[in-house]
């Protein structure tokens, strides 16, 4: 088949999976308000989305298009990134929990290993069959033998600001990300919005996995910008040796952050050349090698007996079958069925046939409704399942904890809010898939966006087979918002006529060339 016919098979899909992508979060959006509790709880969300929506459309217009006096620069963000932090540690300190679940094992066992001077695991049967956190225990404990050189032994407090710290690099990236696509009106805008996203906050005094990787999500992003951008073989090669190891980091803290590598294959098939294909390539070798290096150093170091690892480890089909439980989150009698049996095989068997046992007895329409269950579940709940959390063990008690915990005293005001955000920025992912179709379509592009809509969607699929819960959403934020800003641009450039994301110039993101009709550039950089 010769190019011509290759890259109509290419634009093809590329529509399909944008259709796709658009018709599923619109769905989306329909499911969690179907999945509300009344009537009355329907109209609120109704409300509630669309007066957040209506907000951040006005928040944009005022940032981007209206000529306020509001001055866009370093001094501007250092100012607002203050204002935050100081709101993200008074907040972060009046929630503090005692860890507990999963956080709680990690935690003490990094404690553990700070008091006793010690590298050897003592907890063998959780990290056996967890190995999910291993890598996560030995950042922790990194963190806190280095603080106990100065003498500092309040752990949870440390580990709150460390938190913090993280997220907030996040942010930075992110504005960097967004400043390379489209300008600094347009960063200061998505930071804007960041501040808006609860988890930003609730999620501080959880010190886990679901915030910890976001700097590295955030790191993967620009660099893959970075990548399509240079020309430069060295830098290039560089660069994917990064992007490779980056990907690796998030993925030893994270399971769901290949997703992101994934999408980068795809998405540099669908565009790009062989250069930028073969970087990629040597993106996935050094995440490939870092993953081996990693894990000979680590059996290696003889800090864990896997000598039992048959007995306790926990095989991939026990989140599956979990998944198929309604609302799909984790269950006890699940946990406990699993542990029933004496090895990873016996395991893997018995979960294997209560897998078709679910699938079976639930048929075709209880499947539906099983899915629509586990997306309410996953994607309807924008508080992103932080209200739970902070409940257990807290260790503050206050005005605040009870408008962010489920049982607060005002809660329900607080979950009409995050809820209405969280139903705005899923209309905006949808839009953006049909901002994606319109570019294909009119102007022949295949849009950067892309990159990160398979990303997401990736996402989703991966949430519907697997053990879910909305948390899972968390170290996705940034990819999520990002998506939902180009849903934005796409409202308002086409209000106004601008050939959206696609005018060439000498400053644009990626020049002619680069793939398929020269690949897309950004916008028109009237604010940069």
């Amino acid at each position: 088949m010769d190019k011509m016919g290759i890259d109509k098979i290419k634009k093809i899909l590329y529509i399909l999976f944008h259709i796709l992508f658009s018709i599923t979060f619109t769905g989306v959006f329909f499911i969690v308000i179907k999945h509300q509790e009344s009537s009355t709880d329907r109209i609120l969300m109704l409300l509630s989305t669309g007066f957040f929506m209506l907000l951040i459309l006005f928040l944009y217009w005022f940032i981007i298009k209206s000529r306020c006096c509001f001055p866009i620069n370093k001094k501007t963000i250092g100012i607002l990134f203050a204002i935050f932090f100081c709101i993200q540690l008074g907040l972060g300190m009046l929630l503090m929990v005692k860890p507990s679940w999963d956080f709680g094992h990690v935690f003490d066992e990094a404690v553990a290993l700070t008091k006793n001077n010690s590298w050897e695991i003592s907890n063998i049967r959780y990290f056996l069959r967890y190995p999910n956190n291993q890598f996560y225990l030995l950042t922790l404990t990194c963190l806190y033998k280095l603080l106990s050189i100065f003498h500092i032994g309040n752990y949870i407090a440390a580990g709150i600001l460390t938190n913090i710290v993280l997220t907030d690099i996040s942010l930075v990236i992110l504005c960097l990300a967004v400043k390379k696509l489209w300008g600094k009106k347009n960063a200061v805008f998505a930071l804007l919005l960041s501040f808006l996203c609860p988890a930003y906050i609730t999620y501080l005094p959880i010190f886990y996995t679901d915030t910890f990787p976001l700097p590295l999500m955030n790191t993967i992003l620009l660099l893959y910008i970075v990548i399509l951008k240079e020309t430069d073989r060295k830098k290039l090669l560089g660069y994917g040796i990064l992007l490779g190891f980056s990907v690796f980091l998030g993925f030893e803290l994270k399971a769901t952050v290949v997703i992101v590598l994934i999408a980068a294959i795809l998405h540099v098939f669908f565009v790009s050349g062989i250069k930028k294909t073969a970087v990629i390539a040597v993106s996935c070798l050094a995440f490939f090698g870092s993953i081996k290096i990693y894990d000979y150093a680590f059996e290696s170091s003889k800090m864990l007996d896997d000598s039992l690892y048959d007995t306790y480890n926990y095989p991939y089909t026990h989140w599956v079958m979990m998944g198929l439980r309604n609302p799909g989150g984790y269950n006890v009698h699940d946990y406990k069925f699993t542990k029933s049996f004496p090895t990873r095989q016996a395991k893997t068997d018995a979960n294997i046939a209560q897998i078709k046992s679910r699938i079976a007895e639930m048929g075709f329409s209880g499947m539906l409704d099983h899915l629509g269950q586990k997306i309410h579940y996953t994607w309807g709940d924008g508080a992103f399942f932080s209200q739970k959390l902070l409940e257990r063990k807290p260790l503050t008690q206050g005005v605040v904890r009870e408008i962010v915990t489920e049982h607060g005293a005002y809660f329900s005001v607080y979950q009409i809010i995050v809820n209405g955000i969280q139903y705005a920025i899923i209309l905006l992912l949808s839009i953006s898939g049909l901002a994606g179709i319109y570019k294909i379509k009119h102007d022949g592009e295949m849009d950067f966006i892309s990159f990160i809509r398979l990303s997401v969607f990736g996402l989703f699929v991966f949430l519907l087979i697997w053990e879910s819960k909305s948390k899972y959403l968390v170290n996705f934020l940034p990819f999520i918002y990002f998506v939902a800003i180009d849903g934005i641009r796409f409202i308002f450039d086409r209000k106004e006529g601008i050939k959206y994301d696609t005018i060439r110039n000498r400053n644009s993101l990626l020049q002619r060339g680069s793939g398929i009709q020269g690949y897309p550039c950004t916008v028109k950089r009237t604010d940069a």
